[in-house]
This record gives C-alpha cells, sequence and structure tokens, in this order.
C-alpha cells in the first residue's frame, strides 16, 4: 500500500497526468471542452460565416469558368486549366471558411464544430448512403420527368470522344476526392449547422440542399437547370440526414465520393448514354 502520492509516482514508470481536467473550459466565444486529448468545440458557426461560404463559392464559380474559357482560347496546355478550375473554384471558400471558423471558436477545435470527423465503420456507413441517395435520385427523376421538367446533364462532356485521357483523369480526380471533401464541408458542414440552429434540423437539412442542388446548375444550359437543381437537391437533402444521423460527415463524404465515382464511369464508359437510351 501506497503512503502518499510521491510513493506511488516513484514506484511506477509512468507519470502523472498533467493538463487541463476533463470538462468544459473558458467563457463565452473561448468556451471549449476538453476530452483529455483534444479540445472540442460543439458551437454551431454563424449564420455570417454560412452566408459568407457560400457567397464565395458562388463567386469562385463564376469567375472560374470564363478565366477557363480564355485560357483555352489563349492555348494553354488543358491540363493546367483542369487544375486552375480545381484551385479556383474550391480553395476560396475552403480558406474563407476555415478563416471565419478560426475566428468563431478561437482556433479551439474549429474542425469538430463541423463535424469533421472520420471513423472506420464510415466506409460502410457511407455505401449505405450512397444506396439510398441513389433510391432518392431516381424517386426525383421520375417525378421531374413525369411532369415534363427538362433536367440537364453536367457530366456529358467527360464522354466526349474528343477530350484527351489527361483531363478526363483530372476531372474524376476532382469528382471524386476533391468535391465530396469541399462541398461537404461547406454543406453539409457550415451551413446546415448554421442553419439548424436557426430554424431547425428538418428545414436545415432541406435548405442545404436545395442550395446543393442549385450550386452544381450550369448558365449554359438553360431551363435544364430546374431539372438538375431538384434531382441534386434531393441526394443533398440525404447527404444532409446522414450528418445529423451520424454526427460527423465521415459517411457523408463516402457516399459523396462514391456517388462522383459512380456517375464519372458510367460516362466515361458510354454506360450512362446506352442507359438513357434504353429509358428513353
Amino acid at each position: 500500500m501506497y503512503r502518499s502520492d510521491a510513493d506511488r509516482s516513484a514506484a511506477t514508470p509512468w507519470p502523472a497526468p498533467r493538463g487541463p481536467a476533463v470538462g468544459w473550459h473558458g467563457k463565452g466565444a473561448a468556451r471549449a471542452y476538453f476530452d483529455g486529448s483534444r479540445w472540442v468545440r460543439d458551437d454551431p458557426p454563424s449564420l455570417t460565416t454560412a452566408l459568407a461560404v457560400v457567397a464565395v463559392l458562388a463567386v469562385s464559380l463564376l469567375v472560374a469558368r470564363p478565366f477557363i474559357e480564355l485560357g483555352e482560347a489563349a492555348g494553354v496546355p488543358v491540363p493546367i486549366l483542369a487544375v486552375s478550375l480545381i484551385v479556383l473554384g474550391y480553395l476560396p471558400p475552403v480558406a474563407v471558411a476555415v478563416a471565419l471558423l478560426r475566428r468563431d471558436t478561437a482556433g479551439i477545435g474549429w474542425l469538430s464544430t463541423v463535424g469533421g470527423r472520420f471513423r472506420g465503420v464510415d466506409l460502410a456507413w457511407g455505401v449505405l448512403v450512397w444506396f439510398i441517395a441513389i433510391v432518392v435520385q431516381a424517386v426525383v427523376f421520375g417525378l421531374v420527368d413525369g411532369f415534363g421538367v427538362p433536367v440537364s446533364d453536367n457530366t456529358g462532356a467527360l464522354g466526349d470522344d474528343s477530350i484527351g485521357a489527361d483531363l478526363v483523369v483530372i476531372t474524376a480526380v476532382a469528382a471524386v476526392l476533391v468535391a465530396p471533401l469541399v462541398e461537404e464541408f461547406v454543406f453539409r458542414g457550415v451551413v446546415q449547422r448554421a442553419l439548424i440552429a436557426r430554424i431547425g434540423t428538418v428545414p436545415g437539412v432541406a435548405a442545404q440542399g436545395m442550395l446543393f442542388g442549385v450550386a452544381h446548375i450550369d448558365p449554359v444550359a438553360g431551363v435544364g437547370n430546374i431539372g438538375l437543381a431538384l434531382v441534386l437537391s434531393g441526394v443533398g437533402i440525404i447527404f444532409g440526414a446522414a450528418v445529423v444521423r451520424f454526427g460527423r460527415l465521415g459517411p457523408a463524404i463516402v457516399a459523396h465520393a462514391v456517388f462522383n465515382a459512380v456517375v464519372v464511369a458510367l460516362v466515361v464508359s458510354g454506360a450512362a448514354e446506352h442507359l438513357v437510351e434504353r429509358v428513353g
């Protein structure tokens, strides 16, 4: 039996734990929870942060397109243009989101604020969420088509035989790796959490889903954007519901990546065109 804590420390090779106690610390904007190994903030992003990130994303996508067209006219190599499109379209909103989240959380656990956690089991859950999203997409598409609403295709260009393999590879990497990470971070992490805190879970998930659908419209597609936005809004709502259910972005990121990977594979292989012909 040890007579004191000093005797116990001297008899064991492991030093006594040091650092803050497990629990909440600080007040106001600096309030944070220490779980024994890291600081965690559970405050939702501010509505100002969410609106700013969406605005920057919209502007980035609008600016990127004419910039790429000018580069194409000037003879800039296609791989450079593709990488430039990724950087111009996705880097600004991420940079703004990180800066504003760090400001909102005083730099403590800003990633946890948006559910930025991943577990190995998310791979399996993500596949299930993807399957549900596919079913919902088919149902919404059937309703949209049944009412005669035109639906445009924002991936058909990948099936063009004139497009080089380098552009296809870069686009596939962007769709399967970059887009799921950035879009889940922005829409389900920042925007959805901010909206849920103000208007409730169901309206918040629905609202971010509609914003997600609108973000994918193509100005040159005309009225076809209506159907495209509606279909992808259904997919965005499923991803948002998954984040609410699991409390983290992991399953939605996996589902989003699988969703885009399947679409790219179908378009590049030509299977999507044959499927449309059979359905039509």
